[in-house]
């Protein structure tokens, strides 16, 4: 109960944020490949940013 209260660390941040991007964009890429690809790009900016925190 008490998780609701509980502050993310970066490192979990940063994945929702990744998953969110790639979810965004897989659900974009039929319609608008451009933004789908815009769009997953930063999430392999962000994947970059999780790979640098956990090595």
């Amino acid at each position: 109960m008490f998780e609701w209260f509980k502050r993310k660390s970066k490192l979990e941040r940063l994945k929702i944020r990744h998953r969110k991007l790639m979810h965004q964009s897989y659900e974009i890429s039929l319609n608008d490949p451009k933004k789908s690809e815009k769009l997953h790009r930063q999430a392999e900016l962000i994947y970059e940013e999780i790979k640098k925190i956990t090595n």
